[in-house]
């Protein structure tokens, strides 16, 4: 349970720093997206949840918030295309840490690489939700951040 409160508030923390609220709405709908690098978690939490901590690999972290602002599950699937036209799909995991729900999926890429997204998030009504966003991935060094 702490390892799962602890990538909850790692997540948050992250989303909070962000300079930009990265977000899309759908009418009353909020989805929510971020990509980080996978050195920015400890060893103990990449572990817990089969993430590979590399300077090449970030992740992909998705959720959505219902007309009411409560969190809401859903399927979520994507893709991550660089500017060559290499298309990678994303493998979401659902994370349940309630009340909060988010998935996420592992990707690697070159260091400086322009990477868009397109990710659909399908609610529980059947209702299809598209972000698509680009974002420039950098390395991260392990070494940097440190791995204890």
């Amino acid at each position: 349970m702490k390892i799962r409160t602890a990538i909850g508030t790692v997540l948050l923390l992250w989303l909070c720093n962000a300079n930009a609220e990265q977000l899309m709405r759908f009418g009353a709908w909020e989805v929510h997206y971020a990509v980080l690098p996978s050195t920015f978690l400890r060893p103990a939490i990449t572990q817990q949840y089969g993430v590979v901590r590399a300077e090449d690999s970030s992740l992909v972290n998705i959720s959505m918030l219902d007309a009411s602002g409560t969190p809401a599950r859903g399927r979520v699937r994507g893709s991550a295309t660089n500017l060559l036209g290499q298309r990678q799909p994303l493998h979401f995991a659902e994370v349940l840490e309630p009340p909060a729900v988010y998935y996420l999926a592992q990707l690697r890429h070159a260091n400086e690489e322009v990477t868009r997204f397109e990710i659909t998030v399908t609610r529980e009504d059947g209702t299809e939700m598209v972000v698509e966003f680009q974002q420039k991935l950098y390395w991260e060094d392990d070494h940097a951040r440190g791995s204890g």
